[in-house]
């Protein structure tokens, strides 16, 4: 298995995501959960989102850039 370097996503990138996955799931009726579960729905999609385009939102999974906050 080959480990992947996901770049630290910038605001725009972040944004761009969560804005796509926040559309998706409102696009799926057959979801009817707590507001706790739609949030946690829509990060992993934005997750996934910015992990197909080599990016993360999450600092601890970024290879690069190192030891930015």
């Amino acid at each position: 298995m080959t480990d992947k370097i996901y770049v630290l996503a910038n605001e725009e990138v972040a944004d761009a995501c969560m804005l796509e996955a926040i559309n998706w799931h409102a696009g799926q009726s057959k979801f009817k959960e707590s507001a706790d579960i739609k949030g946690f729905a829509v990060a992993v999609v934005g997750e996934y989102l910015a992990n197909q385009k080599g990016f993360t939102m999450y600092t601890d999974k970024a290879t690069y850039p190192k030891g930015e906050k």
